[in-house]
């Protein structure tokens, strides 16, 4: 569907914390609606999930940037 969301941290490891957040938040969902899921990407800066026979997806990142102060 296209939706996405960004969060913004000072920190990495805020990020990841954020990260571990919504990929917890997603798999409960998934779970709650006993969807048959595939995780397919589980790291600390990257996750991504599958279901409806990979036919819906969602993929969560940390990317890292300078921002000019």
């Amino acid at each position: 569907n296209g939706y996405s969301e960004v969060a913004l941290y000072a920190t990495k490891d805020a990020a990841r914390a954020k990260l571990k957040a919504w990929r917890d938040n997603e798999i409960a969902e998934l779970k709650e609606q006993e969807r048959d899921y595939e995780v397919l990407e589980d790291e600390d800066d990257e996750c991504r999930i599958s279901w409806c026979g990979h036919g819906e997806q969602v993929r969560i990142e940390v990317h890292e940037v300078e921002l000019n102060k």
